[in-house]
């Protein structure tokens, strides 16, 4: 993630790139999102802006679990603005084989740099499971 424009902690116009990888075949993806962070009540929220996924809604929820913390990726999208095939398009392309995908990277990676095993930048996605865009939420425990 990168600060194109930072309006104060943990807000602003960010960037953010992953490669998803299909088998042997990288496929570079990006947005850009105004980011806010509720310090108060764990949460940081995204609008994206900019990208295949512009008007999509994200919020990370993270909340004690134990000892430890779970974190929910939310999101919510209605598609593309493409005539009769931008919903179709979400539910059966960009949710289960990008935004999924890139999610579950995030949380993966987020679990092994909190777990002292590495960085949260991930390895290359291979696969995931299919769940398509509007509410879907994900966690160290699936919720």
């Amino acid at each position: 993630m990168t600060f194109r424009r930072r309006d104060g902690p943990g807000s602003g116009l960010v960037e953010m790139a992953a490669v998803r990888a299909f088998g042997p075949v990288p496929y570079p993806v990006w947005w850009a999102s105004e980011m806010h962070t509720d310090f108060d009540a764990a949460r940081v929220r995204y609008r994206h802006v900019d990208g295949i996924t512009r008007g999509m809604d994200v919020e990370w929820r993270l909340d004690p679990a134990g000892a430890g913390t779970r974190i929910v990726i939310v999101h919510e999208w209605e598609g593309p603005a493409w005539p009769l095939v931008g919903g179709l398009a979400a539910r059966s392309v960009i949710g289960p084989h990008f935004i999924r995908v890139v999610a579950d990277r995030t949380l993966d990676g987020i679990r092994r740099a909190a777990e002292g095993g590495g960085s949260a930048s991930g390895d290359p996605a291979g696969s995931g499971r299919a769940a398509g865009p509007g509410p879907a939420a994900r966690g160290g425990a699936l919720a």
